[in-house]
């Protein structure tokens, strides 16, 4: 596969994780927090700091070339999660800030809306789209679900793979990646999922 198809491929995953930023040390309150998010939360910036990730994947072809579309994203030191929970308690809009004072914070281009149910947060993203040859074409389509916990929160990626409606005849080209991987899968029934554990680190109004 062309270096360029394989980079692209590569940004389908990183794309889903553009909300996240690197930042310096956040002063944070030591007392106990309940599960949120909370009524007083609304209209201001929640930080989650990442402290932990792993990955896995089922199904998947084992074949260099497709390495940047089934390899989970890795983070870097001091990376963080932000998203501001709106007016009603129902949403909440990702953010994007490139300091830790959430007066720097805007909603973020990349992304979209949380939708909040109790302690859980659902994010379904845009389909990627993975191309194949002129009959074939792969989307993934990433589905983020946060649980908060209170000082923790579960942040899991779920990124099924399946064949693009608008070309679909996978079929031959699918069995082309089987036979060029060590493990006889392709990427029809491809499912990557990243768990990361995140600490609470404050909210803030901006």
């Amino acid at each position: 596969m062309p270096p360029s198809m394989r980079k692209k491929t590569t940004i389908c995953l990183l794309s889903a994780l553009a909300l996240l930023s690197s930042a310096c040390t956040v002063a944070t309150d030591d007392s106990a927090r309940d599960p949120g998010p909370l009524p007083d939360d609304a209209n201001k910036v929640t930080y989650w700091k990442v402290v932990g990730s792993s990955s896995s994947s089922t199904g998947c072809t084992d074949s260099a070339d497709w390495a940047g579309a089934t390899t989970a994203p890795s983070f870097g030191n001091n990376s963080y999660l932000m998203y501001k929970v709106v007016e009603g308690g129902a949403k909440a809009t990702m953010q994007s800030c490139p300091t830790t004072s959430a007066s720097s914070c805007t909603d973020s281009t990349d992304g979209g809306e949380w939708i909040i149910s109790g302690h859980t947060l659902t994010y379904t993203d845009d389909p990627h789209i993975i191309e194949g040859d002129a009959k074939c074409n792969y989307v993934m389509s990433p589905v983020w679900t946060l649980v908060d916990n209170g000082d923790t929160a579960d942040w899991s990626i779920a990124m099924p793979f399946a064949a693009d409606p608008a070309k679909k005849d996978c079929d031959a080209f699918d069995q082309a990646i089987k036979d060029n991987s060590t493990n006889g899968h392709g990427l029809l029934g491809c499912s990557v999922k990243l768990d990361v554990e995140l600490d609470f680190e404050k909210t803030e109004a901006p």
